[in-house]
């Protein structure tokens, strides 16, 4: 990114706007799972969560620095939270397709560190804003927004997974370097950015791993011994 406007940086390639080098190093980090596993599945949601997570919490803290202006309103801020915490209760389903009943490492949110932040910034939103001040400051549809989210996060906050082969939370997600990943590329200036960003990572990591899966698939197929449970589960879900 050699080149600059009055935003930051401009990206040379689609690779490049994305981080794919780095979020694909997070992805293949050791302890690294076998190809077109379960656990293979496994990292690629919760890798996925940990980018919906940090997120939200960039939006709250966006909002607690008073980095707001006309074209970064907190209302349109605010209306990305439900999205992205339902996003995390869809993953975390597909993510449960793959836990192994006689794992013996039970993981959740709660043992991620950018979880822990982003609580922390929850926090100082809630505390900064009564509700008078959020509906005199942006109107009365911020409440259902609100509301939505604060849902979806109780329901996710709890939900938790069992996994096979990683030893630790963070053997399986490498939340730090997924945190590398998100905020590898930003602007000086706070633009939507960020969740333009998220969206097309997460779409990165899953279509990697399907195609991971795929290929799994061809190679072996002369010999019709491949449990194609896995592949099937990941696509429909």
């Amino acid at each position: 990114m050699n080149n600059n406007n009055y935003l930051g940086p401009i990206a040379n390639s689609y690779s490049e706007l994305q981080s794919l080098v780095k979020l694909f190093s997070a992805n293949d980090a050791r302890p690294k799972p076998e190809v077109a596993s379960n656990d293979e599945v496994i990292r690629c949601c919760w890798q996925s969560i940990e980018i919906s997570v940090i997120n939200i919490e960039y939006i709250f803290s966006t909002i607690n620095r008073g980095a707001i202006s006309q074209s970064l309103k907190i209302e349109d801020l605010v209306c990305w939270l439900p999205p992205f915490a339902q996003l995390i209760l869809k993953i975390q389903d597909v993510s449960y397709l793959m836990s192994q009943p006689n794992a013996k490492l039970v993981i959740g949110l709660r043992d991620s560190q950018n979880f822990q932040s982003l609580v922390s910034q929850q926090e100082i939103f809630f505390l900064s804003y009564s509700q008078t001040d959020l509906d005199e400051l942006i109107g009365n549809g911020i409440s259902s927004k609100i509301l939505d989210y604060l849902h979806f996060f109780k329901e996710f906050t709890n939900n938790q997974n069992t996994i096979g082969d990683f030893k630790s939370y963070e053997d399986m997600a490498l939340p730090n370097k997924i945190r590398e990943a998100v905020f590898d590329f930003d602007l000086s200036v706070p633009t939507y950015l960020m969740q333009f960003r998220a969206i097309h990572q997460i779409s990165e990591l899953f279509a990697r791993t399907i195609n991971k899966h795929i290929e799994q698939i061809t190679s072996e197929k002369s010999t019709c011994q491949l449990d194609l449970s896995a592949f099937f589960k990941i696509v429909v879900a």
